[in-house]
């Protein structure tokens, strides 16, 4: 899934946001409007937002530990920091424990008119908020306010509390319509709220009419997340993820049901481009009454959906299907469908499960998939039966794909032809992203073998996670990665090795390498036999090297043959927990004055004699074990221990009862003592 969003590099952050709103049209508005956020506002960023940090990864995190994410989950879901950074009239709450009082009372706070000139608004960890983040008698006040952020508040229920909403004094109409300029939500972490509006806006004289991108995260008790009277006109980014008692993202309206009835098609997200359903085992419906997405969403081009069991994504017949006012639009199974058959939409970018594919591999689903550049599979995860869908992307016509994950599969080999009929050449050369998360049976790449010489022309980004049953990326020294610029591998258990001396001589163009938790790896580059002292490995272009919780790693690369990094484009080298790691390369490392970190301690110069003496220093303050005993010490040690043993057999037994005797009394005592 796209999810949920990334770095550029290495932490995303987003370039300036515009609004369509008149309100956001000046350059000092733009200004404080640009904060970093996980949908990216330009279509460049997108991708790479996308691409960043999974793991989450991650969050790393992983889709099955959720300690990262396919696509978009590992980045984080937001940057306090980059939001604190604008200028101000920006409020960061917590950082104010004098507005506690006043915040909470009206009588305190009486229209105080700095409020008027607030446009960002940060709330952290404020246990003194217990129902409402912004109660009743402020909300008038906030004519200005454009970005909330709300996170780790555990005891607030609601975020607007509109139930006796007041018009301020210099509102001589008391029915004049109060517009808050809200057009970016960020709620995260808030284990209590149950709603985001806990009345009806329109019925206390409050709007939000610019609202264009909303983000929610882990509030696991929210049932619903907009009133239907709230305009949704602008929203343009939608982004829900771990809620786990969510049914419906709008909720119910009459007069949708009404509409719906009189076959009245109703726009519900005009504008809506990007949505991310993500981990909500209860959604059942967008919006109750409503019989498809699609048919409210008319320019709907990305779409993540990812563990939402009721919620059928693609609905092959929604219409001949049994529908009550009461209940979402069902399929014939029972599944809640939104997207309709009726409508073709241009994807550029989509998630498919396994169900979704054989829908389309049946005809049942008309999806133009024309302009697709992203592709995700997930869910082929029966292991006795699943297989590579080789027939159904062979079959395909996708002219501008250029990027495919998958997550969740049981698939013990990929892009491999199972007939001869089957040819992946046309679609593998165009790729140049593969992410793979959470393929529990496949033991190899299978980047040796002649099919895949297509896809290593021009992949550019590589990323690996939970793969368990694989030892290393690529054994033959026929592997060659000439486009190779970025390299994630992650906890991926069995990896003893990536790739062999030869491939690694191919790796010029590679920028960013990262290698985390992966327990098993001895080494990143296995040496091959005739490597020479006066061979070169280049790492011309490399930026960043990180090597993070490696238990058993004791080296880089295990030959002789020298390693170039060059100074100029290197940045840092960073190695983190890997206790094992005796030196860098067993061979030179060119040039002698690099740079970066070990265990927080930062060095420069030569990486062999700073591994070297950092391994040192370890093992002088680390407490020594059995195991870090050598071989000649452990035995010595162990015979100890036989002795010991033998003589603690040998002892009277009336001794060894007398030991375990109860003290005497202390007239006893006192007569023994002298």
């Amino acid at each position: 899934m796209a999810n949920p969003w990334l770095d550029k590099e290495n932490h995303h952050t987003s370039s300036t946001s515009t609004s369509t709103n008149s309100d956001h049209d000046n350059d000092d508005d733009d200004e404080v409007m640009t904060i970093p956020t996980p949908g990216p506002p330009t279509k460049e960023e997108e991708h790479e937002a996308c691409h960043r940090g999974r793991r989450t990864s991650g969050t790393g995190m992983s889709p099955t530990s959720l300690s990262g994410s396919p696509r978009l989950w590992e980045a984080p879901f937001h940057s306090k920091e980059h939001f604190r950074s604008y200028p101000s009239p920006t409020l960061v709450l917590n950082d104010y424990p004098e507005l506690q009082i006043k915040w909470v009372a009206s009588s305190e706070i009486s229209h105080q008119r700095s409020f008027g000139s607030l446009k960002s608004l940060e709330v952290e960890g404020c246990e003194f908020l217990t129902n409402a983040v912004l109660p009743s008698h402020l909300l008038p006040l906030l004519s200005n306010l454009e970005q909330l952020l709300v996170r780790k508040c555990k005891n607030v229920v609601a975020i607007f509390d509109v139930k006796d909403t007041h018009t301020p004094p210099e509102h001589d109409d008391p029915n004049k319509i109060v517009k808050i300029p809200l057009w970016k939500i960020i709620l995260e972490e808030l284990p209590n709220l149950n709603h985001v509006w806990n009345n009806d806006p329109k019925e206390a004289s409050l709007s939000f009419p610019s609202l264009k991108k909303v983000y929610v995260k882990e509030c696991k008790r929210i049932k619903c997340l907009f009133h239907p009277s709230v305009p949704r006109d602008n929203l343009e980014h939608l982004d829900v993820r771990k809620c786990g008692e969510l049914e419906e993202i709008v909720g119910k309206d009459e007069a949708f049901a009404q509409d719906a009835n009189n076959k009245e098609v109703i726009i519900l997200f005009p504008k809506l481009t990007w949505l991310v359903l993500w981990d909500l085992p209860k959604l059942r419906c967008i919006c109750y009454g409503m019989k498809s997405l699609l048919d409210c969403c008319a320019v709907l081009t990305r779409l993540y959906v990812y563990r939402c069991p009721l919620l059928r994504v693609f609905a092959a017949n929604i219409q001949n299907s049994n529908q009550g006012d009461e209940d979402c639009s069902a399929t014939d199974d029972g599944k809640e469908g939104f997207v309709s058959s009726t409508k073709k939409v241009n994807f550029e970018e989509l998630e498919l499960s396994k169900e979704d594919v054989r829908m389309i591999e049946k005809g049942l689903l008309d999806v133009d998939l024309q302009y697709l550049n992203y592709l995700g599979l997930n869910n082929f995860n029966d292991d006795e039966s699943d297989e590579f869908p080789d027939a159904f992307l062979s079959k395909l016509s996708l002219p501008k794909l250029k990027e495919i994950q998958l997550v969740d599969c049981a698939f013990k080999d990929i892009f491999h032809p199972k007939g001869p009929d089957i040819d992946y050449s046309k679609m593998l050369v165009q790729l140049n992203y593969l992410e793979i998360i959470n393929l529990h049976k496949l033991n190899s790449m299978g980047f040796e073998q002649p099919w895949m010489a297509p896809l290593l022309q021009g992949l550019e980004t590589l990323k690996i996670m939970e793969c368990n049953s694989l030892t290393n990326l690529a054994a033959s020294s026929v592997v060659c990665f000439f486009s190779l610029t970025a390299l994630t591998v992650e906890n991926c258990a069995k990896l003893e090795y990536l790739f062999t001396s030869s491939t690694a001589k191919s790796l010029g163009a590679l920028k960013n390498l990262s290698i985390t938790k992966c327990n098993s790896l001895k080494t990143v580059v296995a040496h091959e036999e005739g490597d020479k002292p006066e061979d070169v490995v280049s790492f011309s272009y490399l930026r960043t090297l990180c090597l993070n919780e490696l238990p058993q790693l004791e080296s880089f690369y295990t030959g002789n043959t020298t390693l170039y990094f060059s100074n100029i484009y290197c940045y840092s080298f960073t190695i983190t927990k890997c206790n094992k790691m005796k030196t860098f390369s067993r061979g030179d490392v060119l040039p002698k004055f690099l740079h970066g970190k070990i265990d927080e301690d930062p060095w420069y110069g030569d990486p062999n004699s700073a591994v070297q003496e950092q391994y040192v220093k370890r093992r002088a303050t680390a407490p020594v074990t059995y195991l870090d005993l050598p071989p000649t010490e452990r035995s010595l040690l162990l015979f100890s221990f036989i002795m010991l043993g033998q003589s603690a057999k040998g002892t009277p037994k009336k001794k060894q009862r007398r030991t375990l005797e109860l003290p005497g009394s202390p007239e006893y005592n006192e007569n023994t003592s002298g």
